[in-house]
């Protein structure tokens, strides 16, 4: 896909993550952690040649991948910045003609408004928009200690810096846990007792 953009002139790339709901839904087509560091191997290989040409946006990695390109294979990676734009520059629009600030919003939304209130065939786009549950949802983890329940996000230094947790994960649990954050630790812990 990489040479491809790069041979008919395109000047961005977003590399989106397999998401297994709709018709995706019980599909086994999830890339491994294995498979997902080969994928991450392979772009930070090309990366260097054709980073003047074409702007990769590697969505479906957290930066924590940077850190583990440049320890463990000593290659550069595209800046990666992880985390929805729900509710600010992104929505979802049901079936019905219904308008939230993602999918997984639904419930939240609905339990503050009925479904007309936030209809598009009924209301002008812009003045749902306006309503205040699409103030950024990440206001839930604004001054608080939400993420604290996040691990290892707690302990990363792109938490609210490059990386956005989905804050819907989170609601009404104690503790969520992103695994694939955890091998990066490990593989980055792995490196620095190799190197002592």
């Amino acid at each position: 896909m990489i040479d491809f953009c790069v041979e008919t002139g395109v000047e961005e790339l977003n590399l989106l993550e397999y998401i297994p709901r709709g018709n995706a839904k019980d599909k086994d087509l999830v890339l491994s952690f294995e498979e997902e560091l080969e994928v991450v191997k392979e772009i930070a290989k090309k990366y260097s040649q054709v980073k003047d040409v074409l702007n990769i946006n590697p969505r479906f990695v957290r930066p924590l991948v940077q850190d583990y390109c440049k320890q463990c294979l000593g290659l550069d990676f595209p800046d990666v910045v992880h985390g929805c734009g729900a509710g600010t520059f992104f929505g979802f629009i049901n079936n019905k003609g219904e308008l939230y600030p993602c999918d997984w919003y639904v419930s939240i939304v609905l339990s503050e408004y009925s479904g007309e209130q936030i209809n598009l065939t009924i209301r002008p786009f812009y003045d749902i928009w306006k309503e205040k549950i699409f103030d950024n949802p990440y206001e839930l983890t604004e001054g608080s200690e939400f993420y604290q329940k996040y691990k290892p996000c707690n302990k990363c230094k792109y938490l609210k810096n490059k990386c956005y947790p989905c804050p819907v994960f989170g609601i009404n649990k104690e503790e969520i846990k992103i695994k694939k954050c955890n091998n990066y630790f490990d593989l980055g812990r792995d490196i620095k007792k190799d190197e002592k």
